[in-house]
C-alpha cells in the first residue's frame, strides 16, 4: 500500500491523489460530507394506529446538496439572459425567466445602506 501511494498513480497509471499516505486517506476519509441523518416520527391514521415513517430535515439535504461539488457546475445563482441568433429572448432554465430578475431587483431594493435585507 506504501509504494502504491508513494507512486502517486492509479492501478491503470491514472491521475495522481490527492494525498501521500494512509493516514492522509483517512484525514480525506473522516473530512467527507456526512450524509444528513435519518429521522423517525409515529402518526396516528384511523385505520392504523401508531404508523411509524421515516424523513429527512430538508434544510439539512439542501445543505447536504449544496456542499456536493460534483454538482457546482450545474448550480446558478444570479439570472442570466440568453437570445437566438435573431436576437429574441430564449427562456430554457428557471434563472432565464424574468421571474428570478423581478424577484432579485425586488430584493435588492430592500437591501439597507448597512447591507441588511428588511
Amino acid at each position: 500500500m506504501a509504494g502504491f501511494v508513494e507512486q502517486g498513480t492509479d492501478a491503470r497509471g491514472g491521475p495522481r491523489f490527492s494525498f501521500h499516505s494512509s493516514y492522509g486517506l483517512y484525514e480525506k476519509l473522516d473530512a467527507m460530507i456526512i450524509d444528513p441523518v435519518w429521522k423517525n416520527g409515529f402518526v396516528d391514521f384511523r385505520l392504523a394506529k401508531k404508523t411509524e415513517f421515516w424523513y429527512w430535515d430538508i434544510l439539512e439535504v439542501l445543505k447536504y446538496l449544496l456542499r456536493l461539488k460534483f454538482f457546482a457546475p450545474h448550480m446558478f445563482w444570479a439570472p442570466v439572459r440568453h437570445f437566438d441568433t435573431q436576437k429574441e429572448r430564449v427562456y430554457t432554465e428557471m434563472n432565464t425567466g424574468s421571474w428570478w430578475w423581478d424577484t432579485q431587483v425586488e430584493m435588492l431594493s430592500h437591501i439597507s445602506d448597512a447591507g441588511d435585507l428588511y
